[in-house]
């Protein structure tokens, strides 16, 4: 079963996790108690890195295409742009392949065989897991991912924040060393980029950096569990463990796409999503 876009968000990455109650805020400390209270400013050394940084970072944004370099412009948190600049650098040869299609092309790709064949391949997925599963459905985000929706993902979700802070740190340490120069060269900046581009942070964000989501060309397709109209797995990092597998969803999808025989290739494994599978006709 396919739904509609406006249902899918509520199961997407849009539905923050459930944030803990706030708490209250400690009364304000007074005279030399508040002002050890206060963060400690940043040492002259630490600004003057820091400024090094952003302009190496600028470098190697403006050697990006140019719909990178647009979307980069719709990131207002610097340290969520690096780490797009550095995606953006490692998958830039990608970029003609997978970039997300604007509507007008992705109204004619529907139009297309191979589109009409990979919702037939859905459907029987969706068909033997209902037969598998009496009493649940299987339902299908089949509309793709636009292109705003993938910045506002990249904008707002935790893990890229997490990954986020990770490069910058990272960029930090690189560019304390004095074998870059505080105003970057062609030799340098190559430097820079070449070492921006192996970066991998070790918790990996949980969505695509915004125009290289395989689901803007509808190449890859996100499932969710229902019963009786009430989700029973989404699409939430926070529910794999114990929704997916736990409660075995994992692995009565992954039965569902084999048994169908459809040319969906799944689940994602890095970051590992078991919700998440794509149309791959070229490995059969």
């Amino acid at each position: 079963m396919f739904l509609p876009i406006g249902w899918w968000v509520c199961v997407s990455l849009l539905v923050p996790s459930k944030a803990p109650a706030p708490v209250a805020a400690p009364a304000r400390a007074t005279n030399a108690s508040a002002a050890a209270d206060e963060p400690a400013p940043r040492s002259g050394r630490a600004v003057h890195v820091a400024a090094k940084l952003d302009r190496y970072l600028a470098g190697a944004a403006r050697t990006l295409d140019a719909r990178p370099r647009e979307v980069l412009g719709r990131i207002p948190d610097g340290e969520r742009r690096a780490l797009a600049v550095a995606y953006y650098l490692r998958q830039q040869d990608q970029v003609d392949t997978l970039w997300t299609w604007p509507e007008a092309e992705r109204r004619s790709y529907e139009q297309t065989d191979r589109y009409r064949r990979t919702m037939a391949d859905i459907r029987r997925v969706t068909q033997t897991f209902a037969e598998l599963n009496p009493g649940y459905r299987l339902v299908a985000d089949t509309v793709g991912r636009p292109l705003r929706t993938q910045v506002l993902f990249w904008n707002r979700e935790r893990s890229v924040a997490a990954a986020a802070r990770e490069l910058h740190d990272s960029g930090l340490v690189w560019l304390d060393d004095e074998t870059f120069p505080d105003l970057p060269d062609s030799a340098s900046l190559l430097g820079f980029i070449e070492r921006l581009a192996r970066y991998q942070p070790a918790l990996l964000p949980t969505v695509a950096v915004p125009g290289l989501s395989m689901h803007g060309r509808l190449r890859a397709f996100d499932f969710a569990v229902l019963r009786r109209g009430e989700v029973v797995a989404g699409t939430t990092s926070t529910t794999i463990d114990s929704v997916w597998d736990r409660g075995g969803w994992a692995e009565k999808l992954r039965l569902a796409v084999t048994m169908s025989g459809s040319d969906l290739a799944g689940p994602l494994e890095a970051p590992r999503e078991p919700w998440h599978y794509e149309y791959r006709p070229e490995m059969r």
